[in-house]
């Protein structure tokens, strides 16, 4: 048995600290009410068609107190990462591994390049919260899962093998970077596209918004792409984003149900990260710029 740290319990970070529950001790960093402070646990229960899975108390990680991880997976939203990253600033926890299951690729190049084990997963299983404390799982998938730095490599197998555990498949990869930029790219031509929209990921297609500019868009894609090494064609790039939407038709993006919910999006991370990282390169993105800024004056009493 193992002891795992889950940071964040949205609806990844709870579907993966429900499954690896019956297996491993798993305690949770997250924002908790009152009560859950007070008893030192959350309550969580996972459905997975129409049946509860997993019901079971979840203890609340504590710094000074809590047993070190053999494994931290960090699952918050990008733009929590900074006070989930002080609050695991602690000598007991400098030189555990740490799994990035995020969306977008901000915090997956910041951290890269920290000295200690850090790698990153990315994955096609599907859930949502039904309540805070309350998750669906409504589609099974494979998770990938690789070393972002030379630290990481001899803990790559090890911590593949704890994913997989949880009974969901979790694949070692040997370079995680073209898969990264896969995900980020689908994320940039659905999720903003949605939530400025107010639709489903399917109905995006038909929108004027998307067909004029999706072209325009995936050039920027894949000029990124190329300056990363990993390339794409803009045609191939189109090709995937709406191969995902016609897949996921019915479902609404984690940045609309954000934008529902009065959070603060993912968007520097996804879109804004693609206009940044050709702004170093000199190059401009308007596309990902014109949805970065729409989203932040959507959003900006969130903040």
């Amino acid at each position: 048995m193992a002891t795992i740290l889950i940071a964040g319990l949205g609806a990844m970070g709870g579907l993966w600290a429900a499954r690896l529950a019956s297996r491993h001790q798993v305690h949770v960093l997250t924002r908790a009410s009152d009560t859950e402070t007070l008893s030192g646990s959350i309550s969580l229960t996972l459905y997975r068609e129409g049946y509860p899975v997993f019901a079971g108390d979840l203890p609340l990680f504590e710094p000074a107190r809590s047993p070190a991880p053999d494994l931290i997976l960090l699952a918050c939203k990008t733009w929590q990462t900074a006070a989930v990253l002080s609050a695991l600033n602690h000598p007991g926890l400098a030189d555990r591994p740490v799994v990035i299951m995020q969306n977008g690729m901000a915090t997956q190049m910041q951290l890269a390049s920290m000295n200690r084990p850090v790698l990153a997963a990315t994955t096609t299983e599907a859930a949502y919260r039904a309540s805070r404390r309350t998750l669906h799982h409504v589609a099974t998938g494979r998770t990938r899962l690789g070393a972002l730095n030379t630290r990481a490599e001899q803990h790559l197998d090890e911590a593949a093998a704890l994913l997989a555990s949880s009974g969901l498949e979790t694949q070692a990869v040997g370079d995680i970077w073209p898969a990264l930029w896969s995900k980020v790219c689908i994320n940039c031509g659905i999720n903003p596209y949605t939530a400025l929209l107010n639709v489903t990921n399917g109905e995006i297609l038909e929108s004027e918004l998307y067909r004029t500019t999706i072209d325009d868009l995936c050039q920027e894609l894949a000029h990124a792409r190329m300056l990363a090494g990993c390339p794409a064609t803009a045609d191939a790039l189109r090709s995937d984003i709406e191969e995902v939407a016609r897949a996921t038709a019915q479902n609404t993006s984690s940045m609309l149900a954000d934008v529902k919910a009065g959070r603060p999006t993912e968007i520097e991370a996804i879109n804004g990260f693609i206009v940044d990282y050709l702004r170093q390169a000199g190059q401009p993105a308007p596309v990902n710029s014109l949805l970065t800024q729409r989203i932040r004056t959507l959003t900006q009493e969130f903040h």
